[in-house]
């Protein structure tokens, strides 16, 4: 399982509450769409990953290093930060395995925001993930 697919099975977890269903989490995707008006449905998510990854070796393990960036897309700024402070809170410094993926750590470095086009605020974060296979 990528670190992509593992993040995404922790964020639809039920145990983990959240403030944006999981249908408007995007990975390697369009942004949901509403069916009726066709417009982009607000607020959502987005997780990409930024750059290759980097692989150390030791004598006991392989470890896969990588950035992952997270976009929160809102009409309002607000509620953007409830939802980038919300991913922080579930994400950072935490560790899980899950489908043959073990997260080792999940660390910010960057958090970013603007608005877009004067209406949708963006809050874009940064966190440098540290994984193994097994």
């Amino acid at each position: 399982m990528s670190v992509e697919a593992a993040i995404v099975d922790k964020y639809t977890d039920p145990t983990d509450a959240t403030t944006v269903p999981p249908r408007r989490f995007c990975v390697g995707q369009l942004p949901p769409v509403d069916d009726t008006s066709q417009e982009v449905v607000l607020p959502f998510i987005s997780v990409e990953r930024d750059g290759d990854s980097e692989v150390e070796y030791t004598t006991d393990s392989e470890y896969i290093l990588q950035t992952m960036v997270f976009n929160v897309f809102s009409a309002d700024k607000d509620e953007a930060n409830l939802i980038a402070d919300a991913i922080h809170t579930r994400y950072s410094r935490e560790g899980w395995t899950t489908g043959g993926t073990n997260v080792l750590d999940f660390v910010r470095s960057d958090r970013q925001e603007s608005q877009e086009d004067g209406s949708v605020w963006l809050i874009s974060m940064d966190y440098l993930v540290t994984s193994r296979g097994f």
